[in-house]
């Protein structure tokens, strides 16, 4: 069992994506990892409204094609909502907040997306949540007083990304084990060429004598 780490950067003034891979060594094998394309962050992410699902607390929902459970609605507190105000506005004694929290079962985990919903004097504020490694914005629009019933905006929007490549490479030792061998062989090679040079360059010298 092993781990790696493998890093990407944006980097347009050194030409966009770069890529810092990762090795785990074997005797047998090197495996090698790279980082060869993730979204760009500068562009910013385009929503495309699906549906519109009415809930009652604790209804069961079928968004894109997995399941999603009305788990909870609670009434925000007045510094909960003060976050969501501009610079300069204040609550008042009529403003309220509602949070509600839709939990969505993936396949290897679960998600969790909590809209708010504001009223503000006669004006809504609708505060929705995003999650990115769904590609899912759910906002919650409308509340039914009379019926309970919560209508939830579903927007789809691409998914966060990242393309990884691995590659092994069998035997990888084995090429460096000859490289070394052959290298050993070179060197070896010249110094006993250096030697006879030696040798024959004294015996021309001696003769001369």
């Amino acid at each position: 069992m092993f781990s790696l780490y493998p890093r990407a950067q944006v980097n347009p003034a050194m030409g966009g994506l770069l890529a810092s891979p990762d090795i785990v060594r074997n005797v047998s094998a090197d495996l090698y990892t790279h980082v060869s394309s993730i979204p760009d962050p500068d562009t910013e992410k385009k929503w495309t409204k699906k549906d519109d699902l009415q809930a009652n607390l604790g209804d069961t929902l079928f968004i894109n094609d997995m399941i999603a459970i009305f788990e909870e609605r609670k009434p925000l507190r007045p510094d909960e909502m003060t976050r969501f105000l501009n610079k300069g506005e204040t609550l008042t004694n009529e403003d309220v907040g509602l949070q509600a929290t839709i939990r969505i079962l993936g396949k290897t985990q679960n998600y969790f997306a909590r809209p708010i919903f504001l009223v503000r004097g006669r004006q809504a504020g609708i505060i929705p949540d995003m999650i990115p490694e769904l590609g899912l914005k759910i906002a919650l629009t409308k509340i039914n007083p009379e019926t309970g019933k919560f209508t939830f905006e579903i927007s789809e929007g691409q998914r966060d990304y990242i393309v990884l490549k691995a590659m092994e490479k069998p035997l990888i030792n084995v090429l460096w084990l000859g490289t070394l061998i052959v290298m050993l062989g070179f060197g070896v090679a010249v110094f006993r060429r250096y030697t006879e040079f030696v040798k024959m360059r004294d015996k021309g010298l001696e003769a001369s004598e």
